[in-house]
């Protein structure tokens, strides 16, 4: 997968984060009709380039484009790719441009709804869930005496309201309660500590599970330069002159990821059938 389709799954995956948590998302989905787009069309991409985009757009449009299956099911229904498993190769081999227009305006969680829709009508998806208890890591503090790193501090209570109009100039995203970063990068003010572990966990490619028994809301600005996927064997030295994840994370924040084993939800694959073009 190129760096770049990576950013846009980051981008694309957190933006729905902050807007509805996923597992709720999924279930009041699940106990109402299904929500459908006005408009869509599918079509198999063979130009052969290496990048892709995938997210929702203004004026209710979710557009994808170049992008394999298995991605496409990461970001709509908000897992981490290692929670996706099962189906055939060619889920992974092939892409895909999809465009979905609703019939008026609509908020990120409806297009992901719709797009969840689109790809049980299409594809023909069928799957079920699985948990199971998996290598992953535990967020603890990492100093006895308790203090938090110096890029970790408590974010004052309440969080101020912000106006509906704010919120749309934003995307969406308010600066109260704000997550953003890169593949290197996480920012998040006014949160909780079970986000953290969230992003982590989508950096790694493992679970992380938030034991650090801190509660509140936090403002976090955490920066590392190794791949924290090559970090994600047990050993936690850096491989060169670079900041591994888990160097960052005790030196920024003041927390450390030990070794745990997580129990874990999968969204496993049962039945996926290639669309017809339209």
């Amino acid at each position: 997968m190129s760096p770049r389709l990576r950013a846009w799954a980051a981008i694309a995956v957190l933006a729905v984060s902050v807007e509805r948590p996923a597992a709720e998302s999924r279930e009041q989905t699940a106990s109402a009709a299904p929500m459908q787009f006005e408009v869509a069309s599918v079509r198999r991409n063979v130009s052969g380039d290496a990048d892709g985009s995938i997210g929702p757009q203004p004026n209710g449009r979710f557009v994808i484009s170049n992008v394999p299956l298995r991605f496409i099911l990461q970001v709509s229904y908000e897992l981490p790719a290692f929670r996706v498993v099962g189906g055939p190769d060619w889920i992974d081999a092939e892409r895909y441009d999809i465009q979905g227009k609703a019939a008026g305006v609509a908020t990120n969680a409806e297009l992901y709804a719709m797009m969840r829709a689109l790809l049980g009508e299409r594809f023909k998806l069928k799957t079920h869930t699985d948990t199971r208890p998996v290598a992953g890591f535990a967020l603890v503090r990492a100093r006895q005496d308790g203090r938090l790193g110096p890029q970790l501090s408590p974010h004052p209570e309440p969080c101020p309201a912000q106006s509906a109009q704010a919120d749309a100039d934003r995307g969406g995203l308010s600066r109260c309660g704000r997550m953003s970063g890169s593949d290197r990068v996480i920012r998040m003010s006014a949160r909780p500590m079970t986000d953290l572990a969230m992003l982590l966990s989508r950096r790694l490619a493992r679970p992380v599970v938030d034991r650090t028994g801190l509660t509140g809301l936090f403002d976090v600005r955490l920066e590392w330069t190794e791949d924290a996927r090559s970090s994600a064997p047990l050993t936690q030295a850096p491989a060169g002159d670079g900041v591994s994840v888990f160097t960052a994370l005790q030196e920024q924040l003041g927390l450390k990821l030990q070794s745990e084993r997580v129990a874990t939800e999968f969204m496993v694959i049962d039945h996926v059938e290639r669309p017809t073009d339209d």
